[in-house]
């Protein structure tokens, strides 16, 4: 005989105790469409276009024009997302509402402050400047200020501060996507305190 039983037979009102992963996770999975192939590619060519303006304004003048770099840097997120999102389309974590309203919220956000200049030029020159001045303390010049020694920053340069830079906004973005998250996961979960029997 479980604990749950035992509580109903001491009292028949009682809330049974959950013992499931609803507890952790406080929403059934319910199945969605998946987008296809050419849908998926779309939406990331279209979010990652729009969330690089910032960064690539600041690079294009902090590089002295070295667009190369940071396009190929640019389609590599864009390849790396298309990737993840439709092999994990179908993963049972994603088909959790919560998780799904989360990941819709932190990447319209994004999209939003990028569109929105003076709110995502700060943010990304702050994430710009911590790469920028790693790459230069490891000897790549990138021309700022009075300038100084080192290897000038070509296509390897800019392509490898690109990735570093995406990987830093990735990095901001997924923390505040765990705060989405457990914003939702505390509403939910102190409405099914309040409403045991729903």
């Amino acid at each position: 005989m479980n604990e749950s039983e035992d509580r109903t037979q001491l009292n028949p009102y009682a809330p049974t105790v959950e013992t499931s992963t609803d507890a952790i996770l406080p929403e059934e999975p319910i199945p969605a469409p998946r987008l296809s192939l050419k849908k998926t590619i779309w939406r990331w060519s279209i979010v990652c276009t729009i969330s690089a303006i910032p960064s690539f304004f600041w690079g294009f003048m902090i590089t002295s024009g070295q667009i190369l770099g940071m396009l190929a840097g640019i389609a590599t997120f864009i390849g790396i997302y298309i990737i993840l999102d439709y092999q994990t389309a179908e993963t049972r974590i994603r088909q959790i509402r919560t998780v799904r309203r989360t990941l819709w919220i932190t990447y319209v956000t994004r999209v939003t402050i990028s569109i929105i200049f003076p709110i995502a030029f700060y943010l990304d020159l702050a994430c710009g400047m911590l790469v920028v001045g790693l790459m230069e303390s490891l000897g790549v010049n990138f021309d700022i200020g009075s300038g100084g020694g080192g290897t000038p920053a070509g296509f390897v340069g800019v392509y490898v501060t690109t990735i570093l830079q995406g990987i830093s906004m990735n990095i901001v973005l997924a923390a505040y996507g765990a705060l989405v998250y457990l914003v939702q996961w505390i509403f939910l979960s102190l409405v099914r305190l309040a409403n045991p029997t729903s």
